[in-house]
């Protein structure tokens, strides 16, 4: 049970070359199902963690189940009170790094559950940079965001961090993971991070993009296609059953998969 024993611990064998996969759960198991899969047919060099951020305990609940049945260590974080989900978001992404990365001390990765890999992909070879990633910008200000994002830990321990969003000036919003502009990223430099490749997708037309048209609409039309190895469906915990956006993406990737493109 979730609510009584916060910690299920998994029994894979430790490496040292794994990094830990931090995948932060939101009351959906069918994304996890999924995800999970693909983790384990593409992915190497990872220890997978699901913390759960859930405000559904029956959700949480089914979530719990489904790491014990697989195998998959399991850390259920707490209920927060928030203004958005950004910063439910935010605040749990500051809990898991006191709480589970500061106490594992390994180079960890953040995924979101409904960014799913569709090619073979070694963990371990993004971590030629200390900070790495899907980024995103919003006039000078830029930030790693908790889509994909990984970190070195013992490099990362000489600064203070904050995944909560934040504002820069005239009030222009930073969404979730930029905190960290203000405390880490601003003062980097070139060579020390990586960012992945993007190009967007348009779910209905089929059409790629390498620069984000502002007409897709993020919950309903978009999805990203991160270093042409990875699916980010976009805004997965939010769809409520109102349209068949995740069936639409997993068709057209595995038809991308078969013209070569992943």
């Amino acid at each position: 049970n979730p609510q009584s024993a916060c910690v299920f611990v998994s029994d894979v064998p430790d490496n040292e070359k794994n990094v830990d996969l931090i995948v932060v759960a939101f009351n959906d198991l069918q994304l996890l199902e999924y995800q999970n899969k693909l983790i384990k047919k593409y992915l190497e060099n990872y220890n997978e963690i699901i913390c759960d951020n859930s405000n559904d305990k029956k959700q949480s609940n089914k979530i719990y189940q489904f790491c014990v049945q697989n195998n998959i260590s399991y850390v259920k974080v707490p209920h927060f009170m928030f203004e958005t989900p950004s910063h439910n978001h935010g605040r749990a992404l500051n809990w898991i790094m006191k709480n589970v990365i500061s106490k594992n001390k390994r180079d960890f990765v953040f995924l979101d559950h409904d960014m799913f890999p569709f090619a073979k992909i070694d963990l371990r070879a993004y971590f030629q940079k200390n900070f790495w990633g899907r980024i995103r910008t919003n006039g000078k200000y830029w930030y790693l965001t908790p889509v994909i994002c990984g970190f070195n830990f013992k490099n990362l321990e000489k600064y203070k961090t904050n995944f909560l969003p934040s504002h820069g000036k005239n009030h222009c919003f930073l969404d979730t993971g930029s905190g960290n502009y203000f405390t880490i990223y601003q003062y980097l430099k070139d060579s020390e991070f990586f960012p992945l490749d993007m190009q967007f997708l348009n779910i209905h037309t089929r059409e790629i993009y390498d620069d984000f048209d502002k007409s897709l609409n993020e919950y309903t039309d978009k999805v990203e296609i991160v270093d042409h190895r990875w699916l980010h469906i976009c805004g997965g915990s939010l769809w409520g059953g109102k349209h068949n956006k995740f069936e639409l993406a997993k068709d057209f990737m595995l038809q991308l998969q078969e013209k070569g493109y992943f």
